[in-house]
C-alpha cells in the first residue's frame, strides 16, 4: 500500500533529498509531498504574507485530506536565503510553526525538522 507524507519545505533544492530520505526512512511512508516556499516557517510563524498562509494551508489539506499523508514535516536549515536571520531565531520559527500546523491537524503527527551547513538532519523538533 502506498502511503504519503507531507514536507513543507524551503525551495532550497540543496535541502530536498535530505528531507525525503529522512521522512521515508523513519516515517514509512512511500512519498512525500513537497510544498516549497523561502523560508516557509517564518511565514507560518508569523501568519505573513497572508496569502501565502491560505495558500499553504490549502495545499497541506489536499496531501492530508486526499493523500491522506500521515506525517507533516515542518523544515527549516542553515543558511536560509528566505529568512535572512540567525539560526536560532529561524529555530525559534520552526518551533511556532509546528506549534500552528499542529493546530491546522491535531489528528496527523507534525514534526520540525533541522538541517546544519552540511544539508544533514541533526534535530527533530517535535
Amino acid at each position: 500500500m502506498n502511503t504519503f507524507g507531507t514536507a513543507i519545505n524551503c525551495m532550497d533544492g540543496r535541502v530536498q533529498v535530505a528531507i525525503h530520505e529522512y521522512i521515508k526512512q523513519n516515517y514509512g511512508v512511500t512519498y512525500v509531498d513537497t510544498i516549497t516556499l523561502a523560508g516557509p516557517v517564518k511565514v507560518i510563524a508569523r501568519r505573513k504574507p497572508f496569502n501565502l498562509v491560505k495558500d499553504l494551508r490549502r495545499r497541506v489539506r489536499i496531501s492530508v485530506e486526499i493523500h491522506q499523508s500521515k506525517i507533516v514535516a515542518l523544515v527549516g536549515h542553515t543558511d536560509c536565503a528566505g529568512i535572512s536571520e540567525p539560526d536560532e531565531l529561524q529555530k525559534i520559527h520552526l518551533i511556532e510553526s509546528v506549534k500552528r500546523v499542529k493546530k491546522w491537524y491535531p489528528e496527523i503527527e507534525v514534526i520540525g525538522l533541522w538541517l546544519d551547513d552540511d544539508f544533514q538532519v541533526v534535530k527533530v523538533i517535535l
